[in-house]
């Protein structure tokens, strides 16, 4: 009989690891049904609450659909695709919904950091292809295409008409309305233009502040125009590129095609986009329990990123509060272990086939968020 191994033979290993695990006390169930009932959650969430004005009424609806994970969103709302204006959400019941009636759970398909972004989108698998789709970055980006197109056609047509006709002076353009000057437009039009800086701001003001005109109502001679007309091609060119945040400089005739794309090409293109259409919610949340917020320092606060699933992120979004019809906000809930939701709620009443409109989210300006689409 061969001798028993290191994690055999009944030795005090397995006694331990054998050891049946007590059910919980009475007293301990008592306390965890204390810490998930209603009173417990007013008290935790309060602050929450209060932050986002969701009216009181709804407070035990919430909290009822929150211990029972209850996402029924689909029941009332449907997503709708429209053409050549993208996703929108609208109502679906035939009798229409009340304001302040109902709550409604939005999943988060993904949260992140600003860090770690980057990262999981280019190494998560089915991340990128699932958030392109959510972000309808097809038609997004075939609409920036056609913006370039434009603005190549642009840069044209005005290079061309260098030399041959110049504006009014610029005493005559500011007495009607004054042009505030721009310090980088202004060293730009100096260094592609080779003039002054007295010239520049004549430019500047002369052209009403665009740049590509301004730069070419610069040219002084024939002999430097063929060499302006391509730089202010090139000019265009890296402008309507920034304005799509790294899209491809692609011809006029080609359509975009995202088929041809790199999951590293699709991430790239994908986070500023997020953001640019406000696509991005955010949170803080506290890496020390029982501080209070003002005792708390930059180091304690860690930055939440989020975005909602297909559906919380179809809704139509308003910068204008007069044209909202309903209030979309996150809720850590800290009785579930700090996982996090959307909530909705209608602040006016609609009708079947209404479409839903949010408030657009405020601009984040944080450490790793992409600045030039804010």
């Amino acid at each position: 009989m061969s001798a028993p191994g290191p994690n055999e033979g009944g030795g005090p290993t397995d006694a331990a690891s054998a050891a049946p695990v007590a059910p919980p006390s009475a007293e301990e169930l008592q306390e965890a049904e204390a810490y998930l009932g209603r009173e417990n959650f007013i008290k935790l969430h309060k602050p929450q609450l209060m932050s986002m004005k969701m009216p009181p009424a709804l407070i035990n609806m919430l909290y009822g659909k929150l211990l029972a994970e209850q996402f029924d969103i689909v029941e009332s709302f449907q997503v709708e695709y429209v053409e050549d204006e993208g996703f929108r959400v609208v109502c679906k019941k035939e009798e229409g919904l009340k304001a302040g009636k109902e709550v409604w759970l939005i999943d988060h398909m993904w949260t992140t950091s600003p860090d770690k972004a980057m990262n999981e989108l280019k190494t998560i698998d089915g991340l990128v292809d699932r958030l392109w789709a959510l972000a309808d970055m097809d038609f997004r980006m075939e609409q920036e295409h056609q913006e370039r197109k434009a603005a190549r056609e642009k840069a044209r047509a005005s290079a061309g008409s260098a030399g041959e006709a110049a504006p009014a002076p610029a005493a005559a353009a500011a007495e009607s309305a004054p042009v505030e000057l721009d310090e980088d437009s202004v060293s730009a039009i100096m260094s592609q233009a080779h003039v002054s800086r007295e010239r520049a701001e004549e430019a500047y003001r002369a052209n009403r502040g665009d740049l590509i005109a301004a730069i070419t109502w610069c040219a002084g001679d024939s002999e430097r125009e063929a060499q302006l007309k391509e730089q202010m091609t090139q000019m265009a060119e890296q402008q309507a590129a920034a304005q799509g945040h790294g899209a491809p400089v692609d011809s006029d005739d080609e359509l975009f095609e995202s088929s041809s794309l790199s999951t590293e090409q699709k991430a790239d293109l994908l986070w500023p986009a997020l953001f640019r259409y406000s696509l991005v919610g955010s949170y803080f949340t506290t890496l020390l329990n029982g501080v209070s917020s003002s005792e708390l320092t930059s180091e304690q606060v860690q930055t939440v990123l989020y975005v909602n699933d297909e559906v919380g992120s179809a809704f139509g979004q308003t910068s204008e509060s007069n044209n909202t019809n309903a209030v979309m906000a996150p809720l850590v809930c800290v009785t579930l272990g700090g996982v996090a939701f959307s909530l909705l709620w209608l602040t006016k009443d609609v009708n079947e086939g209404d479409e839903i409109v949010i408030q657009r989210r405020p601009v984040i300006r944080l450490p790793g968020v992409p600045r030039s689409c804010c």
